[in-house]
């Protein structure tokens, strides 16, 4: 029997998404000569990309670090690789307990990042959160719930900031939001671990 698929989002449910006002002295550092980094985190909100607009959908989007950086002359790519050569990446914008999740997850099944935004900057993101290592970082712009139904099957899991409405029958959703004054099904990853470790034995992923 297939094993289930625990489809994780990355923004605000494993990576501390409130915090990237962090990247930017440190790419001010790397950059001191070029403009543009100096007034890039004010600047941010004309690089927020809201692709649902033609349906009606004024309030979804995602940030767009990667176009402002090259918009700024740079490559992007090299710029996310010096950043993931600092400070950065000592594991500060990952949630408390998600290596333990990450451990419960793989021993019952194949755990996956399943994340909304621009594919190089989401990627750069999830290599900050060390318990991510080695994991399928999957990136859409599309609405979540059109990929989970097109590839997941009834015993998978995804497990996200956002309450995804219309997915298929039999698959689990699970809801977590870090701040305790909203409501959620769960406020933190020791909590959502468990939870899946109570509702997903061992034998179920063998």
């Amino acid at each position: 029997m297939r094993k289930p698929v625990f489809y994780l989002d990355l923004d605000r449910t494993i990576f501390r998404t409130d915090q990237i006002a962090k990247f930017f002295p440190v790419l001010e550092r790397l950059y001191p000569e070029n403009s543009a980094i100096r007034t890039a985190y004010e600047a941010r909100e004309s690089y927020h990309v809201f692709p649902h607009l033609e349906e009606g959908d004024r309030k979804t989007y995602y940030y767009d670090l990667t176009s402002q950086l090259e918009q700024a002359g740079l490559d992007a790519r090299q710029v996310f690789s010096q950043l993931h050569d600092t400070e950065l990446s000592d594991g500060r914008f990952e949630y408390d307990g998600a290596e333990e999740l990450v451990q419960i997850l793989k021993a019952r099944g194949e755990v996956k990042i399943l994340t909304y935004g621009e594919e190089v900057y989401q990627k750069f993101k999830a290599s900050l959160c060390p318990s991510l290592l080695g994991l399928e970082v999957i990136t859409t712009v599309e609405l979540k719930v059109k990929y989970l139904n097109e590839h997941s099957t009834a015993r998978d899991w995804i497990i996200d900031d956002k309450i995804i409405n219309g997915i298929r029958t039999g698959m689990h959703a699970l809801h977590i939001l870090h701040d305790t004054s909203k409501p959620a099904q769960t406020h933190s990853l020791t909590e959502v671990a468990e939870l899946i470790r109570v509702a997903v034995p061992l034998h179920v992923g063998k």
